[in-house]
């Protein structure tokens, strides 16, 4: 990217299973060409890739301040539904 920052290549797709979870985030592997993507069914369930994420799409999942303070490389938190209750706006405006 010209703008100094590192392409997408890890995205979290934290889908709630209300809304279909792990079946419903598998649909969007196409969207980001060439990044890997992880689906789960809460932020919590893999820390392991919160710490790698550039990307977190929810599905109307919460992603909280802990959840973007625990990942440093995060860019951008994208809201898979109408709305961003789910989001914490105010962490997400500070970044990690």
């Amino acid at each position: 990217m010209s703008d100094g920052r590192s392409a997408i290549r890890n995205v979290l797709a934290v889908i709630s299973p209300h809304v279909g979870g792990r079946s419903t985030g598998a649909a969007l592997a196409g969207p980001v060409p060439g990044a890997r993507l992880t689906v789960v069914e809460s932020a919590d369930e893999d820390p392991a890739a919160l710490r790698e994420v550039h990307a977190i799409i929810t599905g109307l999942a919460p992603v909280t301040a802990a959840h973007i303070a625990a990942a440093p490389a995060l860019e951008l938190v994208q809201c898979a539904s109408h709305g961003h209750d789910y989001v914490d706006l105010e962490a997400a405006r500070a970044g990690p």
